[in-house]
């Protein structure tokens, strides 16, 4: 006889609260770009100004400005699109949580180049000194907002801090005889929006209603009561990876079965689309979540069908671990 969800609200209610220990919301790096500034650096040394940047996106420095590593317009620019996009708060709830605190989605990307000319060594300091620039800026921004310097470190440390030298094979090319290219001189602050995705315990709550209502315990090749796309849309609800585990646990408390995986694999075993849908978003969320993608994977089963009827592939959902 297949099994079927079939909780009272009450019982449901005092499950989900028990067993969930919400691991969502967590902090989710979103496409959303919301800086982008870009400086190019003169020809030179670190200590014939090499490091020092004359123009910014287009726009002219004078020396004195550009020496200053503070540039107040960007920093300030920075520091709003920080604090408005809610940036700031989600680093203030989350940057001590155990579970994300050593682990916060990479947002801020800082990264420089030199041109052709120059042996390596030079090239390796005035890369530095140029990704030295441009992580001081956003430090001056985290600062402004009176963000204390420890954890402003923290934070730009565990970001991609690199330098690129110049594409030229140099055991081809005789680097003194190239005409060295302005655009590789550069600095570059990239800062992703860092925002808090998840569901609270009722949200949990919510889907798992929803799925109880279209499961059904008649659910046969021959006779199929399952709404699939009443499971489809709840399933679609789930925002992270974190609800994905939360869910299933709230599920496995109920007793009817084991966890989120073992129910899609009962209601939807013949049903395909179904199946193949729910286990796309699945893997979004196990990506938005940093997650590998194969934490979510589907795989053929034996036929359990009638000749000529597709039958599912079973879903696998793992610990993302």
């Amino acid at each position: 006889m297949k099994k079927v969800i079939r909780l009272t609200e009450s019982d449901l209610v005092r499950l989900v609260k028990r067993v969930l220990k919400e691991e969502g919301p967590e902090p989710i790096k979103t496409g959303e770009q919301l800086v982008n500034v870009v400086y190019y650096f003169p020809e030179g040394s670190v200590r014939q100004g090499g490091a020092i940047p004359n123009y910014c996106e287009g726009e002219f420095m004078g020396k004195r400005d550009a020496y200053n590593p503070k540039d107040p317009m960007i920093v300030k620019n920075i520091a709003n699109a920080l604090e408005t996009s809610g940036i700031l708060g989600v680093l203030e709830k989350y940057h001590k949580d155990e579970a994300f605190g050593g682990s916060l989605p990479q947002f801020i990307y800082l990264n420089a180049s030199t041109s052709s000319s120059g042996t390596g060594g030079v090239n390796a300091e005035v890369g530095q000194a140029r990704l030295n620039y441009v992580e001081n800026v956003v430090t001056q921004a985290f600062s402004s907002l009176g963000v204390d310097l420890s954890v402003v470190k923290k934070i730009i440390k565990r970001e991609a801090t690199r330098y690129f030298p110049s594409n030229v094979d140099k055991n081809f090319y005789d680097s003194t005889k190239l005409e060295p290219s302005d655009l590789e001189r550069f600095g570059v602050i990239s800062i992703m929006n860092l925002t808090e995705m998840g569901l609270d315990v009722k949200g949990i709550q919510d889907i798992q209603r929803g799925l109880n209502k279209g499961s059904s315990i008649i659910n046969t090749i021959f006779v199929d009561g399952v709404d699939e796309s009443a499971i489809i849309n709840y399933i679609k609800k789930l925002e992270t990876f974190s609800d994905i585990i939360d869910l299933s646990n709230s599920i496995n408390a109920g007793g009817k079965f084991e966890s989120l995986e073992d129910f899609l694999n009962d209601q939807l075993f013949d049903d395909p689309d179904a199946i193949r849908t729910i286990a796309s978003h699945l893997k979004m969320l196990a990506k938005r979540s940093g997650k590998q993608e194969d934490t979510i994977r589907l795989i053929k089963r034996p036929s359990v069908g009638l000749v000529g009827i597709e039958d599912a592939p079973r879903i696998t959902i793992g610990t993302g671990n």
